[in-house]
């Protein structure tokens, strides 16, 4: 009885006290936890984003965006002077974005609005090229390119 007595609240102490001293090592670590979470993609909420990490998104996303327009002309078999001119416009889109982004990240600091602003101009130039060479949009969604997307831009 006097053994149980004693032993439990120790038992407990040292159970809460386990429990609470991984909170503030955790408090100190936001940064690489942010830096974590972005390098794994998660980009949407890691807002207001330093220059250096957008920048190499914008690329990569460039990259993947010029990796699907060959994919597009292979598939849909454009013909020589249709693929150099969608080329063309894409790389005039791709500097006007690049352009945006400078701009963005002159500060040293991308904010929500300027990402979105730059989301923004990357979509109307892509459903202005899908227009222009014929690309259909996903049937399943309705003959729209994104539906369940919307601007964030005010």
């Amino acid at each position: 009885m006097f053994i149980r007595k004693l032993v439990r609240p120790v038992a407990l102490a040292l159970a809460f006290a386990a429990m609470a001293a991984p909170i503030p090592a955790r408090a100190d670590d936001g940064d690489a936890d942010r830096d974590e979470a972005a390098e794994h993609g998660h980009h949407a909420r890691r807002f207001p984003m330093k220059a250096d990490p957008f920048a190499k998104m914008v690329e990569r996303r460039i990259e993947h965006a010029r990796r699907r327009m060959e994919q597009v002309i292979v598939k849909r078999k454009m013909p020589v002077d249709t693929a150099a001119s969608l080329r063309k416009d894409f790389e005039a889109g791709v500097a006007a974005i690049q352009e945006l982004a400078r701009g963005a990240s002159a500060d040293g600091v991308v904010s929500r609005e300027e990402a979105a602003k730059l989301r923004d101009l990357a979509r109307e130039l892509r459903e202005k090229a899908a227009e222009k060479y014929g690309i259909p949009a996903h049937p399943e969604h309705g003959g729209k390119r994104h539906p369940h997307r919307r601007s964030t831009a005010a």
